[in-house]
């Protein structure tokens, strides 16, 4: 009797595979590549093809060898090119220009992929632009492109196409724009990397709202803060923050023409001569946009760490001055770097200035300087703490409990 007990309990319940729940096949799925997945499960039935959705949706075709990469492109051409709506693709071993052979393979392009929604390209040649500038302004649902460039030879004509694709009015075709309806446009993120520095004539965009860009001073910068209606990102690698040329800064005499009131996070990278730009003048480039709430810069010099010692660009009372003026600013981050050695010109870390503002009523600002050698981590900060008493009104018992601790911390 035992004995049959035990072969009971350890009886095999035999199960088949369409019989397995999805999570189970899922995680199936992670121990296979895209490739796999779709060559053994695609069409098998209607559930597997909903449970592998997302690999049939979003593509990624990096590190596909020769044979698989054109096993691809046959399935999206003939099988499930109305599902894709992420592609990812590379000039990159080991499928060389593979952006070249993906056009050839996917024609026409947007009968095929009507429902394309992100479109990235690594390592794209300048030599390229001709396969996929046309799709900007006729991909119907395309609201992501990410373009890294690679051997850029030409960086006046890369210039003028990009310009092209950043104004949304045209019809790209043989290099020449065309006037189009803009309603008929969803391009919303763009990232330009590679690029080179970029100089920019003037843009009108009225749908990008995250945007990342290489270009070459303050004057592009400008272009780009008044040439968009809703751009609401901004990260930029600058390769010389200067003075506004004396065109612009007539044109800033009119306030409300210049403001990009839509942009609430703006990040950029630059190389710039303090001696040569005030702190004040930095100010007013920021004002353009009033309703910033995250900044962050780097700001890189080739002065020596002694020259900053009096600089206006490490006093602490300039940047509280800064963030009173912004009332929408939560988070700045500021780094700058200088040479820290004349004799080795060696690069570092000189200063971070980081300031933390309360949204509350009284709206306290919490600013700390932190030089090269010291550790922002394990530093130990005697702060002020602030607490709005409209704050403490509304607090339950069990956070008053835990603001009290916080404090006790705080002094320890």
């Amino acid at each position: 009797m035992r004995d049959k007990h035990l072969s009971s309990s350890k009886k095999i319940v035999s199960m088949s595979f369409e019989q397995l729940p999805d999570e189970i096949l899922l995680i199936i799925c992670s121990y296979l590549s895209p490739f796999h997945i779709i060559k053994t499960f695609n069409d098998l039935n209607y559930r597997l093809n909903c449970t592998i959705s997302q690999y049939r949706q979003n593509i990624d075709l990096r590190f596909l060898n020769i044979r698989q990469f054109y096993f691809f492109c046959k399935m999206i051409r003939f099988n499930f090119g109305n599902n894709v709506r992420s592609i990812i693709l590379s000039n990159a071993a080991p499928a060389v220009r593979q952006l070249i052979l993906f056009r050839k393979q996917i024609e026409p392009f947007t009968h095929i992929l009507p429902n394309l929604e992100r479109l990235t390209l690594i390592d794209h040649y300048d030599d390229e632009l001709d396969l996929y500038l046309p799709l900007i302004s006729i991909l119907k649902n395309l609201k992501e492109l990410k373009i890294n460039f690679i051997k850029n030879k030409n960086e006046t004509i890369l210039s003028s196409f990009i310009t092209q694709m950043l104004t949304d009015n045209f019809i790209y075709f043989d290099h020449i724009p065309k006037r189009r309806r803009r309603d008929t446009l969803t391009l919303e993120k763009l990232s330009l990397t590679g690029t080179g520095y970029l100089k920019l004539t003037p843009i009108y965009n009225e749908t990008i709202t995250h945007l990342t860009i290489e270009i070459e001073n303050t004057d592009d910068l400008v272009i780009i803060f008044t040439g968009f209606d809703y751009l609401q990102y901004l990260n930029v690698n600058l390769k010389q923050l200067t003075v506004l040329s004396s065109n612009l800064c007539n044109f800033l005499c009119n306030q409300r023409k210049v403001q990009c009131l839509s942009l609430i996070d703006f990040r950029f990278q630059a190389r710039w001569h303090p001696e040569l730009l005030s702190f004040n003048q930095f100010i007013s480039i920021l004002h353009i946009i009033p309703n910033l709430q995250n900044f962050s810069c780097t700001l890189k010099s080739e002065t020596n760490q002694k020259e900053f010692d009096n600089s206006d660009y490490i006093n602490i009372e300039k940047w509280r001055n800064l963030c009173i003026k912004f009332h929408n600013l939560i988070n700045l981050d500021c780094s700058i770097k200088c040479i820290l050695n004349s004799s080795n010109g060696s690069e570092t870390d000189f200063v971070q200035i980081i300031a933390n503002i309360s949204r509350t009523s009284d709206r306290s600002i919490n600013i700390h300087i932190y030089y090269n050698n010291e550790n922002i981590n394990h530093m130990k900060n005697y702060s002020t703490v602030e607490l709005d008493i409209q704050e403490l009104h509304n607090m339950t018992g069990l956070q008053l409990c835990l603001s009290s601790s916080i404090i006790n911390s705080a002094f320890k």
